[in-house]
This record gives C-alpha cells, structure tokens and sequence, in this order.
C-alpha cells in the first residue's frame, strides 16, 4: 500500500489540495480537503470525458477528410 501512496501523481494532488487549505485557512480544514479532492476528482474525470470526445471527433473528422479525398482521387482517375 505505501507503494500506491508513493506514486507521484497522488502526491501532487494531495500537496496542490493542502497548499489550497493553507491558502484559504478554512475553519475545517479536513472538511474542506475532503470537499476540495472531490471537486477535484469530478474535474479531472469531466476533463478526461471532454478529451475522449475530442479525440472521437478529431478521429471522425480525419476519416471523413480521407474519404473525400479519396472520392477526388477516384473521380479523377475516371
């Protein structure tokens, strides 16, 4: 378990979420972590859901840009 809690990424988030506590000096600083990780959590996943769609769209348009140049190619060869 210390070796999932090593990871870099978990550090990182842990240390930005503190860094946020000792910035805001909440009057529940635990309160406030745990609500700050969520809100954290919820971001990064929207963000994660937001690539997965660009890339499908990215992925979408580039197929169908091939396509219609390979219909270009074909009227010209006729």
């Amino acid at each position: 378990m210390l070796t999932y809690l090593q990871q870099d990424i978990i550090g990182k988030v842990i240390a930005k979420g503190l860094a946020d506590v000792y910035t805001n000096k909440p009057q529940a600083p635990v309160k406030y972590l745990a609500a700050w990780l969520k809100k954290y959590s919820a971001n990064q996943k929207e963000i994660a859901e937001l690539a997965m769609k660009q890339t499908f769209k990215g992925n979408s348009l580039n197929a169908l840009n091939r396509n219609i140049q390979a219909a270009a190619t074909l009227q010209k060869e006729e």
